[in-house]
């Protein structure tokens, strides 16, 4: 009877056993930081990984499951972010974040081709206000 009293206890240290952690800093080298774009991205990645993603930066810590989450630690171009992850496929998971880091986050879509004919995106240009106008009536 004191066997099955113990026994939720020892399946408990064998599952922390089998827990990893990693630990890794990464600079944000995409060129509009982590926007909404690289965080959907980030998410995707970790979708089918059974270990628990913290993100780190600027003070800030959120799970990596969350897209608004992520997005509210404002890591811009060149801020560090501090990624552990927790679980059974730890290294596996942080493979697939590194992959994403020497991708640039996939952001080569949008950057103009030498001679492919695809036009270089337009720079945006801000209007400058030249007081109010009152267009309503």
């Amino acid at each position: 009877m004191s066997h099955a009293r113990h026994a939720p206890e020892t399946a408990k240290r064998r599952e922390a056993a089998t827990l990893v952690q990693v630990q890794r800093t990464f600079w944000v080298n995409c060129r509009y930081g982590l926007h909404a774009r690289p965080c959907a991205l980030l998410v995707k990645t970790l979708h089918p990984c059974h270990s628990k993603v913290l993100v780190e930066a600027n003070g800030e810590r959120v799970s990596g499951d969350s897209i608004l989450g992520l997005m509210t630690l404002a890591a811009g171009p060149g801020s560090a972010v501090k990624i552990t992850v927790v679980g059974e496929d730890a290294h596996q998971t942080m493979a697939a974040i590194q992959r994403l880091f020497d991708t640039r986050f996939q952001e080569d879509w949008c950057s103009p081709v030498a001679d492919s004919g695809i036009p270089a995106p337009l720079p945006v240009v801000q209007a400058q206000a030249s007081g109010f106008h009152n267009f309503g009536g």
